[in-house]
């Protein structure tokens, strides 16, 4: 649990017994523990379509083919590609309407134990991949997803239907807009975006205080992980043409600058006008509902834009 354990006191390894003879013909390794344990097949699965942030942690297996022996060898271990994977933020889409659970005493919308758990999706759609701060034991997928897993041929992943409530959606676009301002203002009228702030400091603000050769020795002073970021000429020329853009806030648009300072539009063949009103703004391969020009003229919409785009691909550090 993100919110329980900081990153830094992870273990660099965890060390299990299997019996190798009948274990290890699996892509999901079942434990008595609640870690999710994959074999790199599917990392690599979810690094292309799953649009979060996780951690790796290397798991090793130590032979043991009968019960009673006794492993100290170190000779015993066998390093398959298998990983825990762990969550750097968990989500809650808790329908509180819907579910059948019981409440704790302080808070009749938050359940002390779940009978049945239903999902409220959100806006946007659900992620690919993520797990719940309400059932943390359990990871959801989209059916997108599930259909990439069994497409490759991975073996012994057993998965069961959720139970969720769709976004509601008319069909005239005004009734469309009225949603979505209902879901802005539910969810991100009082929104934290720590991720968003820390990076507009540490990398946005810091290109309009320096120059070029001062922007880049800072750069490497902090040992920057971005390889997206350009030079502070650059960023400082992107928001110069973008500045005049209404509604999106001066935060956003020199984070963008910075985004887009360097060749990370241009290896996709985009422009950034062109980026700016696009629909799949966030992952450049599915839709969205709105484009970022489109959101920002909402009522909190810029907070929206704030958390959204701290998910893009390009922020994942591993």
């Amino acid at each position: 649990n993100p919110n329980l354990y900081d990153k830094e006191r992870l273990p660099k390894e965890i060390k299990f017994k299997t019996n190798y003879e009948t274990q290890l013909d699996t892509d999901f390794l079942f434990t008595d523990s609640r870690l999710f344990i994959i074999s790199k097949k599917i990392i690599d699965i979810i690094s292309n379509f799953a649009n979060i942030k996780f951690t790796l942690i290397p798991i090793v297996l130590i032979n043991d083919t009968t019960l009673e022996k006794k492993i100290e060898n170190e000779k015993e271990r066998i390093n398959i590609d298998y990983f825990a994977i762990r969550f750097e933020n968990l989500d809650s889409y808790f329908d509180s309407k819907h579910s059948d659970y019981i409440p704790t005493r302080t808070n009749p919308n938050l359940p002390s134990r779940i009978n049945k758990l239903v999902l409220k999706e959100p806006f946007d759609g659900f992620p690919n991949l993520f797990r719940t701060k309400e059932k943390v034991s359990e990871i959801f997928i989209t059916e997108f997803l599930k259909n990439k897993i069994e497409g490759s041929n991975v073996k012994r992943c057993v998965f069961e239907d959720a139970y969720f409530t769709p976004f509601k959606e008319k069909s005239s676009s005004g009734q469309k807009s009225i949603d979505f301002r209902i879901y802005l203002k539910e969810n991100f009228e009082n929104k934290k975006t720590p991720s968003f702030s820390q990076f507009y400091k540490n990398f946005a603000s810091k290109a309009f205080e320096l120059n070029d050769e001062e922007y880049l020795n800072y750069l490497r002073s902090i040992r920057c992980p971005f390889w997206f970021i350009g030079k502070a000429s650059k960023i400082k020329e992107v928001y110069n043409d973008i500045q005049h853009i209404e509604n999106i806030d001066k935060e956003i648009k020199k984070v963008i600058s910075v985004i887009t300072s360097s060749a990370f539009l241009e290896k996709k063949n985009i422009k950034l006008m062109d980026w700016l009103n696009s629909r799949n703004w966030q992952s450049l391969t599915s839709d969205n509902e709105y484009s970022i020009k489109e959101i920002a003229s909402f009522e909190y919409g810029n907070n929206y834009i704030k958390s959204k785009i701290m998910e893009m691909t390009i922020f994942k550090i591993f």
